[in-house]
């Protein structure tokens, strides 16, 4: 059985990715849900998300997805050194990181997004220029370069079909 796990985050967005949660649930997928701390998060949209754990104590060995869900993210989520911690981890075991809007901040802030193409909000990547300045920003509503398949939340249908494409799952 595959697994993912999806990364919630305080003030995350569940809109980008419940496309993309609901047809790994639909496809038998394991999800792991895991805040920073391991306590409850809410979304912004209000929702009280329950967690199976923190991203300190979580180890992604055998994982083929994570997935970052855009946000209302200030800078102290997308530099919190556990969240850096766990997705270089992930990073090095070669799975997929599915990111949606904000949720590309993370990953640029881990040092992972540079020299990549990645799609996001226009507006946040502009007002976050140095925090990007070592990627590639693209137009496109989804883009995939490396082993990141991004979005700038515009199209949750077309970042789930492009999720897993990539998987090599037909949904």
């Amino acid at each position: 059985m595959p697994k993912a796990a999806f990364i919630a985050l305080p003030k995350c967005r569940l809109h980008d990715v419940s496309p993309l949660l609901e047809t790994l649930a639909r496809q038998d997928w394991r999800l792991r849900t895991l805040t920073l701390d391991g306590t409850p998060c809410t979304t912004a949209e209000g929702l009280a998300i329950c967690t199976d754990g923190s991203v300190e104590e979580a180890v992604p060995l055998d994982l083929s997805l994570c997935v970052l869900p855009g946000g209302l993210y200030n800078a102290q989520v997308w530099n919190d050194i556990r969240l850096h911690r766990y997705v270089r981890q992930f990073a090095g075991r070669k799975g997929w990181f599915a990111v949606s809007g904000e949720g590309a901040a993370c990953l640029a802030a881990a040092g992972l997004l540079g020299g990549l193409r990645f799609s996001a909000p226009l507006s946040f990547v502009v007002g976050q220029a140095a925090l990007f300045r070592y990627s590639i920003h693209t137009t496109h509503p989804v883009s995939t370069d490396g082993g990141i398949v991004s979005s700038d939340g515009s199209d949750p249908a077309g970042f789930c079909q492009a999720v897993f494409g990539r998987l090599n799952i037909g949904v």
